[in-house]
């Protein structure tokens, strides 16, 4: 139990759930934890701070956190008030599709190159993985975790397609009072 996250919750999710959890396997030796070769798969908070690097996904957060409690608290316990914080993130992958029509691999040794469009679906099927697999929000802050496929348009208005696919990820921790 906390009184605050320790960062962001679109940064802690990315950092503190998804990355270590991450199974290169499921998405062609593409790995978040990779910073140099063929299997970077950058991740971030924001777009804008990845550039034209592809594969890559955001996490961010859609709105405020809330909490049930009619009196903005959930509990009482003997320390004081306590509240069960809940808030949404999303996550939105981007694989541009390769100019020669070649495919995608993180580890030509190990796996066949696949499609623009099938690593997007790969990358957003492995973020869902963990939050099913981990939906008690493991070694985490997290009380809970949960996610949603959603429709995310590819990009077209681009000399190459953008393929594109995104989750809605919900969480929640305790709020414990000072």
């Amino acid at each position: 139990m906390t009184q605050a996250l320790p960062k962001k919750p679109d940064l802690y999710f990315l950092q503190e759930f998804i990355a270590p959890r991450w199974d290169a396997t499921q998405t062609v030796g593409f790995d978040p934890n990779t910073t140099s070769g063929d299997g970077v798969l950058r991740a971030d908070t924001s777009f804008s701070k990845l550039g034209d690097t592809y594969p890559q996904f955001t996490i961010q957060t859609t709105g405020e956190e809330s909490s049930g409690g009619a009196t903005s608290y959930d509990y009482l316990t003997n320390a004081g008030p306590g509240q069960n914080r809940n808030g949404t993130l999303t996550a939105q992958v981007r694989v541009e599709d390769k100019e020669n029509g070649s495919g995608y691999t993180g580890d030509s040794g190990t796996y066949s190159a696949v499609s623009a469009e099938r690593l997007s679906t790969l990358i957003r099927q492995e973020i869902e993985r963990i939050c099913i697999e981990n939906a008690n929000g493991a070694d985490t802050e997290f009380s809970f975790v949960g996610s949603n496929e959603n429709h995310v348009p590819d990009e077209t208005n681009n000399t190459l397609t953008v393929r594109r696919s995104g989750v809605t990820l919900s969480y929640g921790f305790l709020r414990d009072s000072l």
